[in-house]
């Protein structure tokens, strides 16, 4: 018999690519099991020929997986089913790589569920959803270490499709399909780590809205895509982090200084949190000053800084240097731009006045 593979996804962990899929066996184990390869991201890095089982079923069938990855640990969750035809319980496992997965504990998240998504937090924190039998869209979190309760997020008929659940910044967003008066739309919730999850928002009305996806960017928005009867649709909300959070804008200058000091460059500074900043400036070298030095900045405000550059002492050739943002209340605190310095040897111009003779 053929190995039959499907339902594949991929994460990136540092420096390693990892993918992770539903893979039918041949053989002595004769179930549909969850593996995942890995491989370092270059070019003298190879796919290996073999690859590590997550889970180890004679018969049943484990499918529809999500998974993420961190410092080297795996985390995934999937469906399993008695024989090929359910009922279908909700499984999780975590471990890291190179592990014996065939001992690695087991946990059930539910006695019935479907198409779950998956997204852990900086403090390695686990968020899981998934679709029900019964039409509801659930979650369920591990928070330091111990799973809690579950919880419906949905606020209306959610069809057994696949959602999605996406982390950044202490902000968690899941996105799926639900059904109202006027046909099927994607909707999603936020959450903070930490707190609960708050009420659906409809992205946007639709028709037969399936299979939506969620990404959070680095500014504080949730970006979405969903298909609506064979079309693409795309919409963004802005889910600001719970805690301040510092944006430079640019994130970095370049500097080439030929005899003569550039003009003053400006630099913003933005707090994309929910709660008031307050923060202070430093440089780490003495070429270049930035004012003012501190301020602070309520939800969603910028401040206006100065970068004045003296190379008047500095060496000829290249130099870097950072400007520091730090705060006490900020997630992303220290925030460096970065700041390269050319000084370029004078140039040298031939005498004009030069007279000579003849010998």
């Amino acid at each position: 018999m053929t190995a039959w593979s499907a339902w594949q996804r991929i994460s990136i962990d540092k420096e390693r690519i990892y993918i992770l899929w539903h893979h039918e066996n041949a053989g002595k184990y004769l179930g549909h099991d969850i593996v995942f390869q890995s491989k370092m991201n270059n070019a003298n890095s190879f796919w290996p020929t073999s690859y590590e089982r997550v889970t180890w079923t004679a018969d049943d069938n484990s499918t529809h997986p999500d998974f993420e990855v961190s410092n080297d640990r795996v985390y995934a969750v999937f469906m399993e089913g008695v024989g090929d035809s359910g009922p279908w319980r909700l499984f999780y496992k975590e471990a890291a790589r190179g592990a014996a997965w065939q001992n690695v504990v087991v946990n059930e998240l539910a006695g019935s569920g479907y198409r779950p998504a998956l997204t852990i937090d900086n403090d390695k924190n686990v968020y899981v959803v998934w679709a029900t039998k019964s039409g509801t869209y659930m979650a369920k979190e591990k928070i330091n270490g111990i799973w809690r309760g579950t919880t419906v997020i949905s606020s209306g008929f959610a069809p057994q499709q696949f959602g999605d659940i996406h982390h950044r910044n202490s902000v968690i967003v899941a996105t799926w399909a639900q059904q109202d008066a006027l046909g099927q739309s994607a909707y999603y919730a936020k959450k903070n780590s930490g707190g609960n999850w708050e009420k659906p928002v409809q992205i946007a009305q639709g028709a037969d809205g399936l299979f939506p996806r969620v990404w959070i960017d680095g500014n504080g928005y949730a970006h979405f895509v969903w298909q609506d009867r064979g079309d693409i649709f795309y919409d963004k909300y802005a889910v600001p982090p719970p805690d301040p959070f510092m944006q430079a804008d640019p994130q970095s200058f370049g500097f080439v200084i030929d005899g003569q000091n550039p003009d003053p460059a400006t630099l913003i500074i933005r707090n994309i949190g929910e709660k008031v900043l307050n923060y202070t400036v430093a440089v780490d070298s003495d070429w270049m000053t930035v004012t003012p030095t501190s301020g602070n900045l309520p939800k969603g405000e910028e401040n206006e800084l100065q970068l004045t550059i003296d190379a008047r002492t500095v060496d000829e050739g290249s130099h870097t240097g950072n400007i520091i943002f730090t705060s006490s209340e900020a997630l992303n605190s220290p925030l460096n731009v970065s700041v390269s310095l050319d000084v370029l040897a004078p140039p040298i111009f031939p005498p004009s006045n030069f007279v000579g003779e003849v010998l």
